[in-house]
């Protein structure tokens, strides 16, 4: 435990934690992860999503998937709503010509704006946001392969500038 709580004091980890009547069960992770996938992996997604939001997703793009998970306590003013309602945030993507951002959530998360979707399937979720770590999450999955996946809150700016980065 002392390791543990060493560990999860360093901003680059996110942690979540279990206690049962016998044990803590603890993950970490590191918050922000890069690497690459394959293209057939790629088009898969592309069109999971496109049957998901009954959008036609261009392929060319690079794809931003913020997700949440149900959260665990109902607190007031969660973090899908501040996310979701970030005016200047989703403005960006309507007028960005290269990137396109989706909303989803896990399956059976009760929230209705008609722009945020379900993981009905549970597909992106065993896939690329198998562990809940709370207040949102996103990856970034650039034309190309290349993928950056953020664990935990973060600032929807930095968004745009991993983008360029990435």
């Amino acid at each position: 435990m002392k390791e543990f709580k060493e560990k999860i004091k360093n901003r680059n980890y996110v942690y979540s934690l279990i206690e049962n009547d016998t044990a803590y069960i603890g993950k970490i992770s590191f918050r922000e992860s890069i690497g690459k996938i394959t293209p057939d992996l790629r088009l898969s997604l592309i069109k999971y999503l496109g049957e998901i939001t009954k959008l036609k997703v261009d392929s060319t793009k690079n794809i931003v998937i913020n997700f949440f998970y149900n959260p665990k306590v109902k607190p007031k003013g969660s973090c899908i709503d501040y996310y979701t309602s970030d005016r200047k945030y989703i403005r960006y993507f309507k007028k960005n010509e290269t990137s396109i951002q989706f909303f989803i959530t896990e399956k059976n998360y009760d929230y209705d704006k008609k722009h945020v979707f379900e993981d009905k399937d549970d597909f992106l979720r065993q896939l690329l946001f198998k562990y809940d770590f709370g207040c949102g999450n996103y990856i970034i999955i650039k034309n190309n392969g290349a993928i950056l996946r953020r664990f935990g809150e973060y600032r929807q700016d930095e968004i745009r500038i991993k983008l360029k980065e990435l």
